[in-house]
């Protein structure tokens, strides 16, 4: 983890690269108005002392107002003063915060746009939790961070301006009076050590639960029937007693330096009396210093409270940016000069890939559009790998591999990829099926039918039905058939198959794989599959070993009925 300072200036230079020209409105707006502000405090000693004590030489203050101006005068012009600083404050707060939500939205988008564009092999390393948690807690103590710096920037706009107004009116009691408010900076800097270390654990403790609570969630049916609910429960609790202990550590630190301040403020007051009176300054400039350190101790506890706040909150934004770190897609491979055929849907050109092991090796072959291979093997030969070196979220280690005439965008735009545990998204069935494609409900309805739903479709009263959490709801063979109408929805080219049917009787199956066989235009179709009959429609089969090279079985043609469908 890198210093607090390092970390805040990584904060500091994202914001400002975003913020860009609004940032610096910002800052001038902040600026205007203490100057309003101080200029008004100038101008109401004047008009007080005026009414209380109209011999203490109070306009002097403001030698730029003209000798002999009425009360009245300056009181019109401080109400235009307030009048003036309360449009430049409202106008700098919508300006903020709308900088603080937009850096937060883009934070957030730009992972989400990094997980759609990274490459598989680097994203699959990652647990779930710590994308949840990127996309959650850390995103929203980035936006307390962002806060709390914009918080403390326009407070300490504030404090200079107080200071500079104090400045002019009396520099050696102002210069005693802020050294001895300083002095609770010099002490709350050896507490920033220790709420950076609160920050980290405490994001740590975070991460921890919401791991723990997705595996919980994961495992739900298991647990409730196992009922191991309270096992689960104790590390939640346990892991919580934890982030409270440490919330309340730092709690009790900001609680310290805030009246560590509020007691300096104080003796800060009365050594600008002492002194005051000691030298003689007159009663309107001690009242106008008296004043200002009045108006500075709520900007100096914005400050201190928004920089405790900050770098309680530096461990998450550090977190944030390793991961986009992790997530930067890599260039892309330049493009072979070799164009394949129309009739050629894949193409394997000595194609080598190890995982461990050597999985492929100087691996070739060429598969023609429209048609259906198997891959055979025993649990861990590659099969999934081989599928996923066809789907492009692969590269392999060596050799190339080419897919139709299309360019990378275009190909993942015509390829449909159904696994053998398929993620429904949405709480409908019209949400499940709209997730990848733009279908409209008719042809919902028919993808359906093609993939032998159409009774669960009647039996949940139409595509609106809810389907639960992922799919809770209907039964494991039901998911994988909605998640095969899916794919279908986008009218693939090619359509790979890792166990997609598995969960479903072997006449369902080969009734479904039949279908999918007659369909014209027909895509490619390659299957992985643990049942021989799954290949019975092929009309060839790759055959997978640990011990073995991959073997190329060519069986003979089989004709098919066809059936021209839309979807």
């Amino acid at each position: 983890m890198k210093s607090s300072g390092a970390a805040l200036a990584h904060l500091a230079r994202d914001f400002a690269a975003f913020g860009g020209t609004r940032l610096f409105v910002a800052i001038a707006l902040m600026v205007a108005g203490t100057l309003a502000e101080g200029v008004g405090i100038l101008l109401l000693v004047p008009a007080i002392l005026g009414v209380l004590a109209p011999a203490s030489g109070g306009a002097g203050l403001l030698p730029m107002l003209p000798r002999g101006t009425s009360l009245s005068s300056i009181l019109a012009l401080f109400a235009l003063l307030v009048a003036i600083r309360s449009v430049i404050v409202l106008a700098r707060e919508h300006l903020t915060s709308r900088l603080q939500v937009g850096f937060v939205e883009a934070k957030r988008l730009r992972l989400a746009d990094r997980l759609t564009r990274v490459a598989w092999a680097r994203i699959a390393e990652l647990s779930h939790a710590r994308i949840v948690q990127a996309m959650s807690v850390e995103i929203h103590q980035v936006g307390i961070a962002v806060n709390s710096l914009m918080a403390a920037t326009a407070a300490a706009v504030i404090a200079a301006g107080m200071v500079l107004t104090a400045m002019a009116v009396a520099p050696l009691a102002a210069l005693i009076a802020f050294a001895i408010t300083g002095l609770s900076y010099l002490a709350m800097r050896r507490m920033l050590g220790r709420i950076r270390r609160l920050g980290e654990s405490i994001t740590n403790r975070h991460f921890g639960m919401t791991e723990n609570a997705i595996d919980f969630l994961a495992s739900l049916k298991v647990v409730a029937a196992e009922r191991t609910g309270p096992a689960w429960l104790g590390q939640q609790r346990l892991l919580s007693d934890d982030a409270i202990a440490d919330r309340v550590a730092f709690a009790s630190i900001h609680a310290r330096a805030r009246e560590l301040s509020v007691c300096l403020t104080a003796v800060a007051a009365i050594a600008l009396v002492g002194t005051g009176v000691a030298i003689g300054f007159s009663a309107a400039s001690l009242f106008a210093l008296l004043l200002v350190l009045s108006r500075m101790s709520g900007p100096l506890s914005e400050v201190q409270r928004g920089l405790q706040q900050l770098i309680h909150s530096l461990p998450a934004h550090e977190r944030l940016r390793a991961l986009e770190e992790i997530l930067r897609p890599a260039r892309a491979a330049p493009a072979s000069g070799v164009i394949p055929s129309d009739t050629t849907a894949l193409w394997f050109e000595n194609v080598s890939f190890s995982r461990g092991r050597d999985i492929l090796r100087d691996f070739s072959i060429r598969i023609p559009s429209g048609a259906l291979v198997g891959i055979a093997g025993p649990s861990g030969v590659g099969k999934t790998t081989l599928l996923d070196l066809m789907a492009g979220i692969l590269d392999p280690d060596a050799g190339q591999i080419r897919r139709g005439r299309t360019d990378p965008t275009r190909f993942a735009n015509d390829l449909a990829y159904v696994g053998q545990d398929p993620v429904l998204g949405g709480r409908t069935l019209r949400e499940s099926l709209s997730w990848s494609s733009n279908a409209e409900a008719f042809e919902m309805e028919k993808a359906l039918c093609i993939v032998g739903a159409a009774a669960l479709l009647q039996r949940m009263g139409g595509i609106d039905a809810p389907l639960g959490e992922r799919g809770a709801m209907i039964s494991g063979g039901e998911r994988q058939r909605v998640g095969l109408a899916r794919a279908l929805l986008r009218r693939p080219r090619l359509l790979l198959l890792d166990e997609a049917l598995n969960a479903l009787d072997a006449d369902s199956e080969r009734d479904i794989l039949a279908t999918l066989a007659s369909l014209n235009p027909r895509p490619t179709i390659v299957i992985v599959a643990h049942r021989p009959e799954a290949f019975a429609l092929c009309g060839r089969l790759i055959h997978l070993s640990q011990q073995h090279p991959p073997q190329i079985e060519e069986r003979d043609h089989i004709s098919h009925p066809t059936c021209e469908v839309s979807a």
